[in-house]
């Protein structure tokens, strides 16, 4: 895969997964300053719920390159699982960036 390709399509995820992320947060916040009364649950699930999870995105947005490569290893066939396992574990490549 070229690498511009795969920059593309990063960069297309994490404005999706940030979108998924925020939308439900600003429309609920915009709803608020327009006086309408918002239920304290859906605060509670857009502040403590939506947000905490961009961290989880973002690890998932790090790691998919490393799990891609460990998962595509001719030596074992990994499952998903181990192949997320051995990305975590794994300290980088040598010489250079991981990408």
């Amino acid at each position: 895969m070229e690498k511009g390709i795969f920059y593309t399509d990063h960069l297309l995820i994490y404005n999706l997964a940030w979108l998924a992320i925020y939308l439900p947060f600003l429309s609920t916040e915009s709803l608020s300053w327009q006086d309408m009364i918002i239920p304290a649950a859906v605060f509670f699930a857009d502040a403590f719920v939506f947000l905490t999870l961009q961290g989880l995105f973002n690890c998932v947005m790090y790691m998919y390159p490393k799990v891609m490569k460990a998962k595509r290893s001719k030596k074992k066939n990994l499952s998903w699982f181990q192949a997320f396992a051995k990305a975590l574990m794994s300290k980088g490549e040598k010489g250079g960036s991981s990408l």
